[in-house]
């Protein structure tokens, strides 16, 4: 009786914050839409996606309480010799995903610098380019400044660069350090992922999953010397260590998401829902229920960096405002200004701008938006909820340049592609579409257009 009364109870608060959630959207979006007066196309677009986002709240709700009342179960005991052999396996495939990405990468090096060695021309070429690496570079070697142009860096979280410092006492050269980390990154990573991905799914479409991470469009930023490969290794560590009862392990490494980029604060969503689940079930203490701050520490920490070196423990938002142009916004609101800069760079003639910064942004977040109304009841809730949370978050910046490169870090995508084939030629048909979104994108990069 107690236990009927405790599920009611449960039901009753989810719906309640649910419809809350909801009517907070609703009312956002007609502000908005009062202040904005988008074009008739604009406000479609922003329309749709809201649509398509309630209809992942909704469809998340629902999950959310079958999780939560579902009898406690646990992930029987595995093989140590056929999980090695998984993780190889994704390991090689791995391999081989970077020797199309770094092979395309020498060969274009090549071709602007024929008269360098490899080792001179991969610098030049990342210098020839507005990318985040020389940032995180120029971080490693000199740190962080509280004047001159370099004090805007404060806005990127020191992990990355605190381990490019750390390898250049082995290696004096940070490009190389920096390089080298995350091929090495991505290598554990695929291996990593596939063992996720026979959690989530089965041993078959384990392998067939890792090849869809590989083949997501932007991926190909975790072979270069940028934050996403580290970032996606701690949340792939969390998500695992977690699913074997290690909290402390879990815990830390949310805590270095946190401090690696700031979307990983919201792996603390991921922990709470994992630990409302064991509290429902009477399987909790003070381990897993700290968990959840892990994250907001590793941001409180990075607020005290900000603090010690301009004197302002929240200076990184003034520099993005004012620097960057980025402030948090509504994710209906980008795909409105994508779209009036589209017509834009089409009118005006800026072609690369069009086809380079605008359609794989609008086509990323709906694809992604697409993606997670898709995943309820085929992935756990508690990495849906996480992925939800993120992508409001990152397609939500008033200037998002890079939407393909921070949906390629979320690991629930290639975990529901490779779900939705139901036959072997479906399967390969996904594939397919997905290698050759993806080497237009890359092809794309390598030519010179402004992907970030």
């Amino acid at each position: 009786m107690n236990e009927r009364k405790e599920t009611l109870k449960t039901e009753k608060i989810v719906h309640g914050l649910t419809g809350l959630f909801l009517i907070f959207w609703i009312l956002s979006a007609w502000i908005w839409i009062n202040h904005v007066h988008p074009s008739p196309i604009g406000l479609l677009l922003a329309l749709l996606s809201l649509l398509l986002f309630c209809g992942c709240v909704l469809r998340y709700s629902s999950a959310l309480l079958v999780f939560w009342k579902a009898p406690r179960t646990f992930d029987p005991p595995q093989n140590r010799k056929e999980k090695k052999k998984l993780f190889w396996l994704g390991v090689l495939i791995g391999a081989i995903g970077l020797l199309w990405i770094d092979g395309a990468l020498l060969f274009v090096c090549h071709q602007r610098f024929p008269e360098l060695p490899w080792n001179e021309a991969l610098p030049l070429f990342f210098k020839s380019i507005t990318l985040d690496a020389v940032h995180y570079l120029n971080l490693a070697e000199n740190g962080y400044a509280a004047a001159g142009p370099d004090r805007f860096l404060i806005v990127f979280f020191p992990l990355y660069p605190m381990l490019i410092r750390i390898g250049m006492g082995v290696v004096a050269d940070s490009f190389a350090v920096g390089f080298w980390l995350n091929q090495g990154l991505t290598l554990l990573n695929a291996g990593l992922f596939a063992l996720l991905a026979k959690q989530e799914l089965n041993k078959q479409r384990s392998w067939f999953a890792v090849v869809l991470l590989l083949a997501f469009p932007g991926f190909f930023f975790n072979a270069f010397p940028m934050s996403e490969a580290l970032f996606l290794f701690c949340t792939l560590m969390t998500f695992l260590l977690i699913r074997k009862e290690c909290w402390i392990g879990g815990s830390f490494f949310a805590f270095l998401a946190a401090l690696s980029r700031s979307s990983g604060v919201l792996l603390s969503i991921f922990l709470a829902i994992e630990v409302i689940q064991r509290e429902l079930h009477h399987d909790s203490n003070w381990r897993k229920r700290l968990s959840i701050c892990a994250p907001i520490l590793g941001l409180v920490l990075y607020f005290v960096l900000n603090q010690q070196v301009s004197g302002n423990p929240f200076q990184f938002l003034i520099y993005q405002k004012e620097h960057w142009y980025q402030q948090l916004s509504y994710f209906f609101n980008t795909v409105n200004y994508q779209w009036n800069y589209l017509l834009y760079y089409f009118q005006s003639g800026q072609f690369q701008l069009a086809w380079g910064l605008m359609i794989p942004g609008m086509l990323s977040l709906f694809f992604t938006l697409i993606l997670l109304f898709l995943g309820a009841g085929r992935i756990r809730i508690s990495i849906l909820g996480y992925s939800l949370a993120y992508f409001t978050m990152t397609m939500g910046a008033t200037w998002l340049l890079s939407a393909p490169r921070y949906n390629a870090v979320l690991p629930s995508l290639p975990l529901i592609l490779a779900s939705l084939g139901q036959t072997e030629k479906q399967r390969w048909g996904i594939f397919a579409l997905l290698l050759m979104a993806s080497v237009i994108f890359y092809t794309f990069f390598l030519n010179g257009y402004p992907i970030y």
